[in-house]
């Protein structure tokens, strides 16, 4: 195999057929957007977890800024074009599960494409203060009555401000306290002059009095004016205006000035409790006075989403002209009394994704209107009527989980957050299989029909839906709810209900399965019954230990990791959001199949000492976080429990309530449960598992989030973890680690499957889609290159030589060959004279060129006698480095049964060049194609144009690459032997057929000569 060893990207580059909002239509998506600016006719997009994106064609193609800067977590973007100077504030601001925090503001000089140096402390000489942090906004504040330019940001610790373009910075005394942000800033221009709005987004607090009732206090909170003296008031403030600003109970704040009457601005409220809206409110006194609008319906109901995602704008030209967005897209043209939906589809638009970030009019061009969402990036050229996409190459999926299948590493199935299961064959454009969020995966190794899902649901009928199983190998139509004997009255009502639960199957017997809530829940029959794992007396294991202040369990209490122990799958071991780990072991068995357990104390590392010395601004320090994953390694002799070391690993915060905490020690521990009333814990953190970032300060390893445990099956010894910020590895359990994170986006890994057979490490990461590497290749010292393959079928990724047949994975108990050819299809004239090739979005028109996203969507067919044909063969480079020169040619030959000729001698001395003999067995079909620069993970098509033999025959067509960094080496002149074992090589059969027209011909014609005949006989009778 050729190429360095570090890791390279296997997509998704995008979901090709993404869930919509509406449900009603399909298009390509990514990740979720949560900033767009724009600077002329290039376009910035900052994304939840993937950093910042350009494009200078109207998002056709697609590059990241930089994969190394310190935090890829995209809260809010501003340009200065004065300056050229695009200031990026880290840390994402919306509300909700996974919600990274910042490492300070990022400034990118767009002539010089170079990022500045960074800033990380505020103010100077306080500590990583913006470790803290997560943005919503950021405004520039012209310069006004001989002050400076001001730039400000809006964040989860208040407003800061900066007026010597973003080097020192101070923090305003506005929206302070930890329950408290400020969620949108704005600039208007009234009478009176210029006025900075500030949205606050206050929470709530809650308290118990004597009687243990809780109590719920609202913060005052609302739009907030600054002053000359750089403080602010709550607006409104002296005049009573016709229709008063909420003060209280207000959460998250949407505002919007209009373009083209500035002293205009829109005030969208939402609750801060619950998902509602108080109202949408405008303006034309620049805030001064307010008046209510109303907000539209979905169906008759009234909006809920808020706080998660909230987004508003107004039209350059027409200040009554404005989008909003919630979960749906909706404009008013009326300045806000009456709206349309749309973002459902409409004609040939398919509508957008769900859950609405920004909205942004293009001000050169205001029927040209950018949006971001949970699906990415998505254009409308008439002003918000219809919508397209633009997320082919935009490499930012957000994923829970992966899993490989175990007998074809080219196969996974993944969860991504908002947009659902998909399922990863061979192709960078994934295909969706499940809906809505989706989490933890399953695949079964000794019967793999079997494949399961996660994602939590109230069905229309109230039930709690947590985990799903699919008996064709995950086939979109194949899901069903598998929760038979699972009790959820746990979980009364949705506020307490968890986003996700977790899954495993049993590492021996995956027909077992075992699933998490507060209880634990084991089905030995792949899901059609559950049982709870309890005591002989019949208590239930439960993680939620109820106090006179709680009576039931919240989504924090529940279980957050599972491992099975696979030297002795009697042995389980869960860990919960709070911290803790439980060791619990089914003793026996009864005829009916119900287990009865014991389990260990709540086990947890030891506590953090008094005396610690106290850094100003820092993050707490605490003994325990959130328990991301379990692992015990498998043992050639397990032996005693001693020598079964559990490895626990402190990921993210689940939800964005609290600051990021340092975990004393580290995050990476191993627990011996000999003694199961007092566990012993080792702690394996070090300086070693620091988070390197371009500049200093580094990550320390307490805050550096340990998310993901993966064990070499070969060595116990062996453990991988993946973190916030790189992936490490130790090759002595935990004693020392080493960076493991060569070509690898500084991007949070959420999950690390290691491939068995093919040694292959995969990640999962939170904003930058999945990514793999050998874990045993040795790289040269100074290799960098493309790695560029033609792929036989669809288990086949270039790497090993391929067999002449093999399982097919996703048809059990089918069998792919080597002559399936995969990246060759043929698209045959129809009878009218027209092809099939799908409309391209390789530049978003009908008449474009077909790419990778095409190229799947497209049915191959056989020749058809007398007519032209389009054949198109997909080239991929897993990279690490683009590929140049890029160059494939056609040939074709008859075959006679199985039997394929022989190259001629000469062929790989005159390749791609030379022209084969007009007498010859193979022919070139037409010239090559120079395809010119192949980037890692975004495939190019090449299509030639064929006119088959006029005769019924199987073609064997071959295709055959080279690159410059990656050529080919070709000898030889068995075709089986060459296609089989040479990456650059692919042969498909392809049948020459009689038209269908033909045939039905022909059987008119037999018909008509039956019926003649008939007809004379009873004549003469």
């Amino acid at each position: 195999m050729s190429g360095a060893n570090q890791w390279t990207p296997l997509g998704p580059d995008c979901i090709i057929d993404g869930q919509m909002d509406e449900g009603g239509g399909r298009a390509p998506v990514s990740g979720r957007v949560t900033a767009i600016v724009l600077d002329g006719a290039t376009l910035f997009v900052g994304t939840a977890g993937g950093g910042v994106w350009r494009s200078d064609d109207d998002g056709v193609n697609w590059a990241p800024l930089d994969d190394k800067q310190a935090c890829l977590a995209v809260g809010a973007m501003v340009l200065d074009a004065a300056t050229k100077r695009l200031y990026i504030a880290t840390g994402e601001g919306n509300s909700g599960g996974r919600m990274q925090f910042g490492q300070g503001l990022l400034i990118y000089d767009t002539q010089a494409k170079t990022f500045l140096p960074r800033v990380s402390e505020i103010p100077a000489g306080t500590g990583p203060f913006f470790r803290k942090i997560r943005t919503s906004a950021m405004v520039i504040e012209p310069a006004f009555g001989g002050g400076a330019k001001t730039l400000w940001m809006g964040t989860n610790a208040g407003v800061f401000r900066s007026t010597d373009n973003g080097q020192t910075w101070h923090q305003s005394t506005l929206l302070t306290a930890t329950t408290q942000a400020v969620s949108d800033l704005c600039v208007t221009q009234g009478v009176g002059g210029q006025r900075l709005l500030v949205g606050g987004w206050a929470g709530y607090t809650t308290s118990t009095n004597e009687k243990k009732e809780v109590i719920v206090t609202a913060q005052t909170s609302g739009v907030f004016v600054k002053r000359p003296d750089l403080d602010f008031d709550l607006l409104p403030k002296d005049t009573p205006p016709s229709d008063k600003l909420p003060k209280e109970g207000v959460g998250r704040i949407g505002l919007a000035v209009a373009p083209s009457n500035t002293a205009r601005v829109y005030c969208v409220m939402a609750l801060n409790k619950g998902a509602g809206f108080h109202g949408l409110y405008m303006s034309d006194t620049a805030g001064q006075n307010w008046t209510r609008r109303t907000l539209p319906e979905d169906g008759g109901k009234a909006l809920k989403q808020s706080s998660y995602n909230l987004a508003i704008a107004v039209d350059p030209n027409s200040p009554n002209t404005l989008i909003f967005g919630e979960k749906a897209l909706w404009r008013s043209t009326d300045g806000g009394m009456s709206w349309t939906c749309i973002s459902a589809p409409s004609g040939d638009s398919p509508g957008t994704h769900s859950d609405q970030h920004v909205v942004v009019y293009d001000p050169a061009h205001p029927n040209r209107v950018w949006l971001g969402n949970d699906g990415g990036v998505w254009l409308s050229n008439d002003g918000g009527s219809t919508w397209a996409s633009r997320n082919r190459g935009l490499n930012t999926l957000q994923y829970y989980a992966l899993v490989h299948h175990a007998g074809a590493d080219t196969v996974l199935l993944a969860g991504a957050q908002d947009n659902g299961t998909q399922r990863f064959a061979g192709n960078p454009g994934w295909n969706l299989v499940g809906y809505g969020d989706g989490f933890f995966c399953g695949i079964d190794s000794s019967d793999p029909r079997y494949w399961y899902s996660s994602y939590v649901y109230r069905s229309s009928s109230g039930d709690l839906t947590g985990i799903k199983r699919s008996s064709e190998a995950g086939a979109i139509s194949s899901w069903r709810a598998i929760t038979d004997g699972i009790d959820n009255a746990e979980y009364i009502d949705q506020a307490n209900e968890p986003f996700y639960v977790p899954f495993v199957l049993d590492p021996v017997t995956p027909s077992t399965l075992y699933l998490g809530t507060t209880h634990l829940w084991r089905s030995t029959d792949r899901g059609d019954t559950w049982q709870a794992l309890s005591q002989d007396d019949g208590t239930r294991f439960s993680t939620f230990t109820e106090t006179d202040k709680v009576k039931k369990p919240s989504a924090d209490d529940g279980i957050s990791a599972i491992c099975v122990d696979p030297n002795d799958t009697k042995v389980i071991y869960v860990g919960t959001r709070r911290g803790d780990v439980f060791q619990i072991i089914i003793t026996s068995v009864d005829g009916q199949g119900t287990p009865t357990c014991i389990w260990s104390v709540r086990g947890q590392p030891p506590a953090v000492p008094g005396g610690l010395p106290v850094v100003a601004n820092a993050p707490d320090v605490v003994n325990k976080a959130y328990c991301a994953d379990l692992a015990v390694p498998k043992l050639a002799a397990p032996g005693p429990m001693a020598s079964r070391p559990v490895y626990v690993a402190y990921g993210s915060d689940y939800l964005t309530g609290t600051f990021p905490q340092s975990v004393h020690q580290g995050r990476v521990w191993k627990v011996d449960f000999t003694n199961r009333m007092l566990p012993a814990w080792t702690a394996l953190g070090s300086a070693q598992l620091d988070g390197a970032t371009p500049e200093p300060p580094n990550i320390p390893f307490g805050v550096n989030f340990a998310n993901a445990l993966a064990i070499d099956p070969n060595n116990p010894q062996h453990i991988f973890v993946g973190c916030q910020s790189g992936v490490f590895e130790t090759t002595n359990g935990g004693g020392a680690w080493t960076a493991f994170s060569t070509g690898l986006p500084n991007c949070p890994v959420v999950d690390l499957q290691f491939h068995p057979t093919r040694r292959l490490l995969r990640a999962a990461t939170m904003g930058r889609s999945v990514w793999e590497r050998p874990v045993d290749t040795i790289a040269p010292p100074d290799v960098s290159t493309a790695d560029v393959f033609i792929r036989d079928n669809i288990v086949d990724l270039g790497r090993y030589s391929t067999h002449a047949t093999a399982p097919d994975p996703l048809n059990p108990p089918g069998q792919v060959s080597w002559l399936d050819g995969v990246d060759i299809k043929v698209d045959a004239k129809s009878l009218l004279g027209n092809f099939d090739k799908p409309i391209s979005t390789q530049d978003y028109s009908g008449s474009g060129a077909i790419d990778y996203i095409s190229f799947q969507q497209l049915e191959h067919e056989d020749f058809i006698r007398g007519r032209q044909a389009h054949v198109f063969v997909q080239l991929t480079n897993r990279g690490p480095q683009k590929a140049t020169g890029v160059t494939v040619r056609l040939y074709w030959a008859r075959m006679s049964g199985d039997t394929i000729p022989a190259l001629p001698a000469d062929f790989w001395g005159s390749f791609p060049d030379g022209n084969l003999g007009a007498a010859g067995a193979w022919q070139a079909m037409g010239a090559k194609q120079t395809v010119g620069e192949l980037p890692a993970g975004s495939p190019r098509i090449a299509q030639f144009d064929f006119s088959p033999p006029d005769e019924s025959v199987d073609l064997a067509v071959m295709a055959v690459m080279t690159s410059v960094e990656d050529p080919l080496n070709g000898s030889g002149t068995d075709v089986a032997t060459i296609a089989q074992n040479n990456k650059h090589v692919v042969v498909r059969r392809v049948p020459v057929s009689v038209s269908t027209a033909e045939i039905v011909l022909t059987i008119l014609a037999v018909v008509g000569v039956v019926a003649g005949t008939a007809a004379i006989v009873a004549a003469t009778a």
